[in-house]
């Protein structure tokens, strides 16, 4: 059997090795083309392309051999994008990876306008509404400076009373209780008191010397008219005769107007302590002392303070500090409101204080300032300020705090003056957002010179002109966009 040799040719190697060198060219030179391009287009993708608005890149471009080169100096700023998918030879390397970048839509704005619109910010018409924004004109208006201040709830120092006991006895019985309301007149306390036993003799007293003093001077007037007639007629008695019945007569009536002068007296000794006329006339009929001396209400209000028991030695020598009972009409309160001195020329008599109590938090009040005192505290450096405030329905108690915006009673003259939400401090200046003229749904923002805040408004010094339109309601939106929008710019 024979055995197949294999034999090598070395002419068919030869030929073999010249046909792979043939082709190791064209395959090496078909591998860089696409090399070049993906150099390209990786350089081209570390670029920062947010902002580049509206431009729609297609997917396959052809580079030229040498474009990567052109497109490394390229200047983005300046470069305008052709219709989409459309590319010329030796351009498509500057388009690639626009698309893989991710572009957000910026409503077509040109890459030569950036500059332009920075302070610029569109939305659709569909987030307008969602946002609540709003536009209004710019209005002149008469602002009030406006004051806030602390104050606190106190008791109206006009309608209150100290109660003591005028006359010196000790306490008996005690017939107001702390907190109860009480008219003017009531009986508060009884006290048993020799002193006023004493006032009600000396009343009795004077009164029996006015009872005696009266026929004594009906006595001597008759006795002086009988003289004087019998005088005239008949000479049956002397000229001196008459004239000590004249003197008689005049002695007797000026006994007699001692004594009324001494009853009005006990009777206005009796009122001084709480007598009343009725409680006199009683004492003059029935000609009985009653040395109970029955303290009395001088006003309605309620008793808020209690310093007397039952058995305790009372007297006037105590002084207010003794005072057995102490009464409040609680109708109405004052508020006092502490006012720095500095703010102290924005607001006086007249202004208007509207406050909220923290504890009292589903209402509001309002009052006038009736007095505000003459002295600077020198510790605080504040001026106190008073309001009156009705406190028919009682929720106000003395000793609550309370946060007061004091407004002056007439306002300053009118000037432009917007919303305080409207203004909003943007890149460290006092800003507001404006339609932009000729683009629907795009606001801008202009910086603008404002005063101090005036209440609810600010007055606007420079920047804008009145009746033009200006968002008051939204404008935090707009400015959070700007911010977005301008970090999404910087390359």
């Amino acid at each position: 059997m024979k055995t197949a040799t294999a034999s090598f040719h070395p002419a068919f190697a030869t030929f073999t090795l010249a046909a792979l060198l043939a082709a190791l060219p064209a395959a090496v030179s078909a591998d860089a083309r696409p090399a070049v391009a993906r150099e390209t287009t990786d350089d081209h993708d570390g670029h920062d392309h947010s902002g580049h608005d509206g431009h729609d890149h297609g997917s396959e471009h052809t580079v030229k051999p040498g474009a990567a080169d052109d497109h490394a100096k390229y200047d983005h700023d300046d470069h305008d994008h052709g219709p989409e998918g459309a590319s010329e030879p030796g351009m498509a390397g500057d388009h690639v990876g626009h698309d893989r970048g991710g572009h957000e839509d910026h409503s077509g704005h040109d890459h030569g306008d950036e500059e332009v619109h920075s302070d610029e910010v569109r939305l659709t018409a569909e987030a307008i509404a969602a946002y609540g924004i709003r536009t209004e004109p710019v209005k002149a208006r008469a602002l009030a400076s406006s004051v806030h201040a602390p104050a606190r709830i106190g008791f109206n120092e006009e309608a209150m009373a100290h109660v003591h006991a005028t006359v010196t006895g000790r306490v008996s019985r005690i017939s107001a209780r702390l907190g109860d309301a009480v008219d003017d007149g009531d009986v508060l306390v009884e006290v048993q008191s020799p002193e006023l036993g004493r006032m009600q003799a000396d009343y009795l007293g004077a009164r029996t010397a006015v009872a005696a003093a009266q026929p004594a001077v009906e006595i001597a007037r008759d006795a002086y008219e009988r003289a004087q007639q019998l005088y005239d007629t008949s000479g049956g008695v002397t000229l001196t005769t008459v004239r000590e019945r004249e003197a008689a007569l005049k002695t007797a009536e000026r006994d007699l107007i001692l004594a009324e002068s001494k009853v009005s007296a006990a009777a206005n000794t009796l009122r001084l302590q709480g007598v009343t006329d009725a409680q006199i006339d009683t004492l003059a009929k029935t000609q009985r002392v009653d040395p109970v001396y029955r303290v009395r209400a001088p006003m309605a209000g309620q008793v808020i303070r209690r310093d007397v028991t039952p058995g305790e030695l009372v007297g006037p020598d105590a002084g207010e500090t003794g005072a057995m009972l102490m009464l409040a009409d609680l109708s109405t309160v004052w508020l006092h409101v502490d006012v720095a001195e500095a703010r102290l020329s924005h607001v006086g008599v007249g202004a208007t204080a509207a406050f909220t109590i923290p504890a009292i938090s589903d209402q509001s009040f309002e009052g006038e300032v009736v007095y505000v005192e003459p002295e600077v505290n020198p510790i605080s450096r504040t001026v106190r300020l008073r309001v009156v405030v009705d406190n028919t329905n009682g929720r106000l108690r003395p000793g609550m705090f309370a946060d007061v915006l004091l407004s002056p009673a007439q306002a300053a003259g009118a000037q432009l003056a917007l919303p305080a939400g409207a203004v909003l401090t943007v890149e460290g200046e006092p800003s507001v957002f404006v339609p932009a003229p000729g683009e629907p749904n795009t606001f801008a923002r202009r910086a603008v010179t404002v005063g101090p805040r005036a209440g609810e408004f600010v007055p606007v010094l420079s920047g804008l002109q009145i009746g033009e339109p200006v968002v008051v309601s939204g404008a935090f939106i707009l400015k959070a966009d700007l911010g977005k929008a301008g970090a999404k710019h910087e390359h």
